[in-house]
């Protein structure tokens, strides 16, 4: 099995991905197009159907409207109906049936002439002031209406003529006649305008009853042919439902209401937007009349337009996936094809280290020590192998590469001992710094309690001194182990409490377990004796703290005093001098004055690298700190710990 970076995987990958983009790329666009054009070509159906529908609407309204008009501009009706409202003249207890004479038969005559066979309305009432009445049409008879249960009466008065509608309702001396529906279910959709006399004077309300039947017939008639896939809504102006035709309630009637609110103004009245109850996106187109100010809503499921573009696509995408996958294939015989000499001089290139490199034959075969002027009277089975892959530049590769194996060795041994030489070098060269300042510092201690005549005192610094002449003497290697350089440390301060006295205070704490690891030679003693140097700069007592400590495969050591802390410029300088050792190894201008810790961090760097610690900061609490430390001989750190200040 190929690893994912190998060469072979990643040929594969990279064709499989563009074949795979390309793919995808395709069918979107196409999916994409595809959808866009069905949308726009619903839009152009929903536009097309909305005013269709709105101008078959405008149509059934603008007849019964002809026929209210014929009769309010009929005085022979208005005569009529004044006199037949004074004057009834109706056949005492006659039937309903029995017919009528007098006033009656004459008011009936006329305004049947005027509707004729056409069925432009169904029914003619006329009513006065009172709620006395007379229909004529389908319903023969006097009528009577109660004002207040009557709202749509109040309104036609308020229009003062003008044309009001009236939503769909039931007429129950009007259902006793139906034909299409039965008596419980048929609505009736009225239109009413206030009738006036020849001088103006308001005599009543005429009332042109027409069915829902015949009104919204042709989208019955489409509906139950099976229609588009559309569905049709009729909105009045104050967003209640003509069609569907009540009693049933569209439950999204005030969805639809709200999206025609929303779009008030817009120039385009058209409308995608997800229904609430059902979840499912939909196309909207709004048509309002501005003659009987109806709004027509075409409603069209997205789902379902998309339907055969989606069945289309699935059924592509089958066919396309079986081509994709004939292609994938291809591309990984020809990426097999390509990197299969590749991987197998990879393979051998991988095998080799620095202890083969002079004794491997060519690409793993032991024993060979072929060289470039032999290589090619001397074929190895590693140059066989990729003879006829049909590619030249591999077998001029195996060559080059035999070639180039004996010169990397002989290179790498120079190299090795090269670094190994300038390394021990530079460890000894920053360790001899150390001694000449200490002793710059000693000498002058002995002067001084010579002076002051504390010949005990300075007995004991001599002693002191010569144990630690004798342990910087000693050049055998560049590491020590931690118990003497603390003994080391602690002769240092001992000799400086012999001169401060009870003004200078010290701690030594560390674990019995950190007296056997080995450490790099003078990396504790510096700390301390810069810690003497710049702690002791505030007035007496001064204190100073050293804990050293092992854990999780690391030894620490760390140093603080109580003194003034490090000054801005000093934490400056010595951070450009870190820096300079982590990011390019430079060793330059570690001098003596005042430098002693960016010494030791080189050390600690030539040491052990980036697993070396060395930490520097000033204490919340007043003072300096510094921290070294390192992974201890023989264990691996949990983790690398950079060269940095806190």
């Amino acid at each position: 099995m190929h690893k994912p970076n190998s060469i072979r995987m990643t040929l594969f990958l990279t064709f499989s991905l563009i074949i795979t983009v390309t793919f995808v790329a395709l069918v979107s666009f196409f999916f994409a197009w595809g959808s866009g054009e069905l949308r726009e070509g619903a839009r152009m159906r929903l536009d097309a159907a909305a005013e269709s529908i709105s101008a078959n609407l405008d149509a059934e309204v603008r007849k019964m409207d002809d026929v209210s008009i014929s009769v309010l501009y009929s005085n022979l009706v208005k005569d009529r109906f004044i006199k037949y409202l004074s004057e009834p003249e109706k056949v005492p207890n006659a039937s309903p049936n029995s017919g009528f004479v007098g006033n009656e038969k004459e008011l009936a005559d006329v305004i049947l002439a005027i509707i004729g066979p056409s069925l432009a309305a169904r029914q003619i009432n006329l009513y006065d002031f009172d709620g006395a009445g007379f229909g004529t049409g389908r319903d023969n008879r006097p009528r009577s209406l109660d004002l207040g249960k009557t709202p749509w009466f109040g309104e036609a008065v308020a229009a003062g003529g003008t044309m009001v509608l009236s939503p769909p309702h039931p007429d129950e001396k009007l259902s006793r006649y139906a034909t299409m529906r039965s008596a419980d279910t048929e609505r009736f959709i009225s239109l009413d305008r206030v009738m006036f006399n020849r001088y103006r004077i308001p005599l009543g309300v005429v009332e042109t009853e027409q069915s829902c039947d015949t009104i919204f017939g042709s989208l019955e008639r489409e509906s139950a042919n099976g229609g588009n896939n559309e569905r049709v809504v009729v909105l009045d102006g104050k967003g209640g439902q003509l069609y569907p035709i009540p009693p049933q309630d569209d439950p999204d009637i005030g969805y639809y209401y709200g999206v025609f609110r929303g779009l008030a103004g817009t120039p385009d009245p058209a409308r995608a937007a997800v229904n609430p109850r059902t979840g499912r996106r939909e196309l909207l187109r709004f048509k309002t009349s501005e003659y009987s100010g109806w709004t027509v809503v075409v409603i069209a499921d997205e789902r379902t337009l998309l339907a055969p573009l989606v069945l289309f696509t699935w059924r592509s995408l089958i066919i396309a996936l079986v081509i994709l996958i004939l292609a994938l294939l291809l591309s990984f015989i020809a990426a097999r094809r390509i990197t299969l000499p590749l991987a197998r001089i990879h393979e051998d290139i991988r095998a080799v280290d620095i202890g083969s490199l002079g004794t491997m034959g060519t690409f793993g075969s032991p024993g060979s020590a072929d060289t470039p002027d032999t290589a090619g009277s001397n074929r190895t089975a590693g140059s066989i192998r990729t003879a006829g892959s049909g590619l030249n530049e591999l077998e001029e590769l195996d060559l080059a590469f035999r070639g180039m194996r004996l010169k990397l060795r002989k290179s790498i041994d120079q190299l090795i001992a090269t670094q190994r030489r300038e390394v021990q070098a530079r460890m000894l060269a920053l360790q001899s710094q150390m001694n000449p300042h200490f002793l710059y510092n000693t000498i002058a201690t002995i002067s001084i309690l010579a002076e002051e005549g504390m010949n005990a005192e300075a007995v004991a610094l001599c002693g002191n001194v010569s144990g630690m002449l004798r342990y910087l003497s000693s050049q055998k290697s560049m590491f020590a182990e931690a118990a003497a350089e603390l003994d080391y440390t602690r002769a240092y301060l001992d000799c400086i409490k012999l001169r401060q006295g009870k003004k200078l205070s010290y701690s030594l704490v560390f674990d019995q377990a950190f007296a056997s690891v080995r450490i790099p030679k003078l990396v504790i003693q510096p700390i301390v004796e810069n810690s003497v140097k710049y702690g002791t700069l505030n007035e007496p007592p001064w204190a100073i703290g050293i804990e050293a400590r092992v854990g999780d495969g690391r030894w620490s050591v760390r140093v603080e005093d109580d003194g003034p802390g490090f000054g801005a410029d000093v934490l400056e300088r010595l951070a450009n001098l870190v820096s300079g050792l982590e990011t390019a190894g430079e060793f330059r201008g570690l001098e003596l004055d005042g430098m002693g810790l960016a010494n030791i961090a080189a050390r600690i760097a030539l040491a052990y690298g980036e697993r070396g610690v060395f930490f520097y900061g000033n204490r919340p609490s007043g003072g300096a700190f510094v921290e070294i430390g390192g992974p201890v001989e023989g264990a691996e750190g949990e983790r690398d710990a950079g060269i940095q200040a806190v």
